[in-house]
């Protein structure tokens, strides 16, 4: 099996927002924990891995802001929707501050869904290249 390339990775790791989310508006009516995380796979290391400056990467903190503004008071039936939103977002704030070839994964994770035995959550996973 041929070495696989090991390429930069920036990722935000278990963001936890409060959702309504589910099928039912019983289930919708009280928000639960999702947890959010997200990647940025560069084909190289960005700029600001050289120059040490936050102008020259992505601005995680930007990136956390526009996850909570995408999801946070809004209701979504689907895990699967919840996450595709997310991944538009990300993906419009990556072209507008210039980064290409990049590959963004997202991935939500309804923690405590309402499914007796169920103890792991489910998650969705959606990634592409911009």
């Amino acid at each position: 099996m041929p070495d696989q390339i090991n390429l930069p990775e920036l990722k935000i790791t278990d963001l936890r927002i409060w959702v309504y989310l589910g099928c039912s508006a019983e289930e919708r009516a009280n928000p639960q924990a999702v947890s959010i995380s997200t990647s940025f796979v560069f084909p190289a290391a960005p700029k600001g891995a050289y120059t040490d400056l936050i102008s020259d990467s992505i601005c995680y903190r930007q990136a956390v802001e526009l996850i909570q503004e995408t999801v946070e008071g809004k209701e979504f039936n689907l895990i699967e929707h919840l996450t595709v939103s997310v991944y538009d977002a990300l993906f419009n704030y990556i072209n507008e501050v210039g980064y290409n070839n990049l590959q963004i994964k997202v991935v939500a994770t309804k923690i405590s869904p309402p499914i007796p035995g169920l103890y792991g959550g489910v998650s969705f996973s959606y990634f592409g290249k911009k």
